[in-house]
């Protein structure tokens, strides 16, 4: 398995851990150099994240970077012309933003923006890109398993980007893991640390996460019984998903992204930390976090 820098935190203050804020452009510039030069050379980011591929513009040089950037999310409830209009001029902006004359991959940002009428055409606009050779891979990311589902049944895509950990192992139990390989797709696994929430100490946790306090401190115990942190258990788990081919991290620093690379992975057997998984949406979709 492979990691992808999200960079999502170089637009804003992202995550329920992140209590830096921004991170500013000189700690952007030495994250990405130190990617670069440790392995990592996929960037995933996105117009949604404020000046995130701006700052990717300016400070990636001439290097071979691979990145995966995002469509806009779509209001109308039918997709017409406008929309697609207005996604290939957000793209043109995403590629001078990013000083790229072509990129790895765009993804569907809302994938429920292919569901509604009209749906299709923006699967035929990012397709076009694709045989125009502005991009090389269609993805798209997701949430669920019936999103998946009709993913698949409907739409040619290269990649499916979806949240799992070693909290969410929902994706994993269903079977959505092992069938998006069967058809051939890229998988990129997001959220392992959901949103750093996994790796926080108990008195930084929000009283919004009571309910699921003793499945953290469970986890935090089985990282103890193998004399390995928090952040190498989470690793681990992901890890040893087979079907998982690449794993997003972000960070809020530089020493944050030197501790994910200087960890330790283990093999595991993912059947004995089954208890460790927590089946409500409510704790496992961040869009659904009430934290404030």
């Amino acid at each position: 398995m492979q990691f992808i820098l999200g960079t999502v935190q170089f637009g804003s203050a992202y995550g329920v851990s992140n209590v830096t804020g921004k991170i500013p452009e000189t700690e952007v510039k030495k994250i990405l150099d130190f990617s670069w030069n440790n392995g990592i050379s996929c960037l995933d980011t996105a117009p949604a994240y404020n000046d995130s591929e701006r700052l990717i513009g300016i400070n990636i040089e001439k290097k071979d970077w691979k990145i995966q950037t995002k469509t806009p999310f779509f209001e109308a409830k039918i997709i017409s012309n406008i929309e697609v209009n207005f996604l290939t001029k957000m793209f043109r902006s995403s590629l001078l933003n990013l000083n790229r004359n072509k990129i790895e991959s765009l993804m569907i940002h809302n994938c429920d923006d292919l569901f509604k009428p009209g749906g299709y055409k923006i699967i035929n606009t990012l397709e076009s890109l694709k045989q125009e050779g502005y991009i090389s891979k269609v993805g798209v990311s997701v949430y669920s398993k019936s999103q998946i589902d009709k993913i698949l049944d409907s739409f040619p895509v290269d990649i499916i980007q979806l949240p799992v950990s070693i909290l969410d192992q929902r994706l994993i139990r269903d079977g959505s893991l092992e069938k998006i390989k069967r058809y051939g797709v890229e998988t990129h696994a997001r959220s392992i640390f959901l949103q750093g929430l996994l790796l926080m100490s108990n008195e930084s946790i929000p009283n919004y996460f009571l309910p699921i306090t003793s499945i953290l401190n469970k986890f935090k115990e089985k990282s103890a019984e193998l004399s390995i942190s928090k952040l190498e258990l989470a690793l681990s788990f992901i890890s040893n998903i087979e079907s998982i081919d690449f794993a997003l991290i972000g960070v809020n620093s530089l020493t944050e992204l030197k501790q994910i690379l200087g960890s330790k992975i283990i093999k595991l057997d993912l059947d004995n930390y089954s208890e460790l998984s927590v089946n409500n949406d409510k704790f496992m979709n961040p869009s659904n976090w009430d934290i404030n």
